[in-house]
């Protein structure tokens, strides 16, 4: 019974991981290069933000998708418009404190049940 339960918390976990956004210290060419990402959030000259989904470099240029016109490509971002590009990343200290507040939560829940109802 004690493994079922851990085993279904390890895949809720995992399923519901919270994620951060990770400024790269690279160039945008090597940050795609390294490890494909399915969006990347990009801010422009002008500190506009907008999140690009299947990010590719084409020579100086950032191609990709948004999510306000999902089926037609964005216009290409020009590399020397981008001041700085982040990545979207599984955050181990945000998961594991949502998983533990939510353990001593129910825990906290029961207990209380327990002690109202044996009144």
């Amino acid at each position: 019974m004690f493994n079922r339960l851990l085993s279904a918390m390890l895949v809720i976990t995992y399923l519901t991981s919270c994620y951060v956004w990770r400024s790269t210290t690279v160039s945008p060419q090597e940050t795609l290069q390294v490890e494909p990402r399915d969006r990347v959030r990009v801010t422009q000259v002008d500190r506009t933000r907008i999140v690009v989904y299947g990010p590719s470099i084409a020579n100086d240029t950032l191609r990709g998708f948004s999510d306000s016109k999902p089926h037609d490509p964005l216009d290409d971002i020009p590399l020397a418009q981008v001041v700085e590009l982040e990545v979207r990343e599984s955050s181990f200290v945000l998961t594991t404190t949502l998983v533990v507040g939510v353990i001593l939560g129910v825990g906290l829940g029961l207990i209380a049940l327990a002690v109202c109802t044996s009144c």
